[in-house]
Formats: C-alpha cells, sequence, structure tokens
C-alpha cells in the first residue's frame, strides 16, 4: 500500500532527544528536501534547498538554491544562495557566503561571507576567507602552517589558486592571475610565448637542429659597463686597491 504522511514531515526516533526528519523541513517549501537531524530546521522562506545529514543547513531562513551533504555541511548559512557543500562539517561557518562549491571534509569551514570559491580535497580552503578562490588538492595533515591547500598564500585574499598536495604545490596563482610554478616543468610539444622570455638561470641549453631568428638581432655578451678606479704597474698585469 501507499504511505501518505499528507500533513507533515516524517519524524523518526522522535522519542529522542536527536530525532531525524525526513520531508521539506520547517515551513514545508514545496522545493525543499530535508533528511537529517534538525535538517533545514529554521527555514521560512528559502527554496529550492536540499539538506542530507545531521543539522544540514540548520539555520538556513531565506538562503535558497543550496544543496548540503554530510554532518553540519552549510550549518550557518541563513542567507547565502546557490551554495553546494559535500562532506563533512563542510562550510561550517557560512553565513552569506554565495556561489561557493565545495567537496571534502572541512572544506572551507572558516569562511563567512566568502562568494565563488571551490574547494575540493580534504581540509582543501579550510582557513580561506576571500572570494573566487580555487584551491584543489588535500591537506591532509591539517596543517595551517605547511598545508598548501589549506589556505591560500593570501588567507582573505580573492581570486587565488593552489593546486597542491600535502605540502606541496603544483601550480599557484594570485590575484593578477599570474602563475608560479616551483618544480620543473616539462612541455612535450610547442610552447609559444606572446611576451618577453626572461631567463635567470645558471645555464641555457638548447638542443635544437635549427635555431631560427626572423628579422631580428642577436646580442652576445651584453653586459653592463661601469666605471672603476684602480692602482696598476707597469710591466704588471696585476691591479690593486679597486674602489
Amino acid at each position: 500500500a501507499r504511505v501518505d504522511f499528507a500533513n507533515s514531515d516524517v519524524l523518526i526516533r522522535g522519542g529522542s532527544s536527536d530525532p531525524m526528519t525526513v520531508g521539506r523541513g520547517t515551513s514545508a517549501v514545496a522545493t525543499n528536501t530535508a533528511l537529517g537531524k534538525q535538517a533545514l530546521f529554521s527555514v521560512s522562506s528559502g527554496s529550492q534547498n536540499t539538506a542530507t545529514g545531521y543539522e544540514a543547513l540548520l539555520t538556513a531562513n531565506s538562503g535558497a538554491g543550496n544543496t548540503a551533504y554530510g554532518y553540519q555541511a552549510l550549518r550557518a548559512t541563513g542567507t547565502g544562495d546557490n551554495n553546494t557543500a559535500v562532506g563533512r562539517s563542510s562550510m561550517l561557518a557560512n553565513l552569506s557566503g554565495e556561489k561557493n562549491t565545495t567537496l571534502g571534509a572541512n572544506t572551507l569551514e572558516s569562511s563567512t561571507v566568502g562568494d565563488a570559491n571551490v574547494c575540493i580535497g580534504y581540509y582543501s580552503g579550510f582557513a580561506a576567507t576571500g572570494t573566487g578562490n580555487v584551491l584543489i588538492g588535500p591537506a591532509d595533515s591539517s596543517n595551517p602552517v605547511n598545508d598548501a591547500t589549506y589556505r591560500p598564500p593570501s588567507a582573505s585574499g580573492d581570486r587565488q589558486l593552489v593546486i597542491g598536495s600535502g605540502t606541496e604545490f603544483w601550480v599557484r596563482g594570485d590575484s593578477n592571475f599570474d602563475v608560479t610554478i616551483s618544480n620543473d616543468l616539462t612541455v612535450n610539444t610547442d610552447l609559444t610565448v606572446k611576451g618577453d622570455l626572461v631567463v635567470n638561470g645558471v645555464t641555457t641549453t638548447i638542443k635544437s637542429n635549427t635555431l631560427e631568428v626572423s628579422d631580428k638581432n642577436i646580442e652576445l655578451a651584453k653586459v653592463v659597463s661601469t666605471q672603476f678606479t684602480c692602482t696598476t704597474a707597469d710591466g704588471s698585469a696585476n691591479i690593486s686597491s679597486i674602489s
């Protein structure tokens, strides 16, 4: 037979201190889905929310379009919209931040008002509080000093990129969209540089059959001249007292 709870959500273990709710959550907004202890417990007008897990979207009231999956995911989000948080305590402290996407335990946990961040990996972005940051990879020792993805270089900064694992990173970008690669880089096919190329290393090795310079000059032994005083002696190759 079909079971129909026509007037309210289903309560499971209702006699305990932590009963589970299955239904639409508080206010019974038709487009909301709630599953878990106090999931969508405070909703007033927020719609299109999906909360699965213990206290998921607990304090959401007017926030809409949020998806929370996991223990206390998006727990404090009241007015933020269009967030997707998957994992234990993912985006736990978020209040009004919007358009964030997180995947992994404790991802972006400390952010309260940051928007449009993407954090993927265990503890990724835990201490990031800005907007538009992208952090990918596990901060598996949960260490704010050593782990590359625990927070971006500027914890409160915006539009930063970190792709790493543990204490190291492969790629890091700043708010100017400049990119840093700290280790060796191999390009297996063509590489085109449309701006200036500056090489500051000790040795530059070119292993090509043909070196072509189109209508430009090649300068060798280009140095900066300088003047100094010294003492010399006739018939001697030695100089002394160089200033």
